[in-house]
């Protein structure tokens, strides 16, 4: 049987599928496979519960003397913890990435986390958390510098066997 999907030139795909299904291994993944369908079909809905999610890793704290409100951290933005609160696991949430029309709303909700840990390393007291940053994504390198000035002697004897 022919796949039934389309390639972007909008032709027909003309390979050929496994007996009893309707697309070819290149666009099994781009369609439904039946089983269990998406928990969201809304990106707005996402939006409003991935929201829930950072603000509940959240405190509001209002000063009852001068009523100022303050934020405090109370848990780390992560991914698996947002895959949780979504009630899905980390590889599901991730999948939806894939979806055109999700797309934005997990690369802005994975960002959040990312700045998250980023921002962690500048905080532990040492440089290291520093380094690792610039290392891993400004391109920096460790440079070792060696002398190789003065003379250099090599003695070689040579034995006849």
């Amino acid at each position: 049987m022919q796949c039934k999907a389309f390639k972007n030139s909008g032709e027909q795909c003309n390979r050929k599928t496994k007996k009893g299904q309707k697309y070819c291994w290149q666009h099994k993944d781009q369609v439904d496979q039946g089983g269990r369908p998406k928990k969201y079909t809304s990106v707005k809905q996402m939006e409003k519960d991935i929201k829930k999610y950072f603000q509940s890793c959240i405190k509001k704290i209002k000063d009852p003397e001068t009523g100022e409100i303050t934020y405090k951290q109370i848990r780390p933005f992560t991914i698996t913890g947002l895959a949780l609160a979504l009630n899905m696991d980390r590889r599901t949430l991730l999948n939806y990435e894939k979806d055109d029309k999700f797309f934005p709303t997990i690369k802005k909700a994975k960002l959040k986390c990312e700045n998250f840990a980023e921002e962690q390393l500048f905080k532990s007291g040492t440089v290291s958390g520093v380094i690792f940053n610039l290392k891993n994504n400004y391109g920096w390198k460790d440079k070792q510098e060696i002398d190789h000035k003065g003379d250099l002697e090599i003695d070689v004897t040579l034995e006849d066997e």
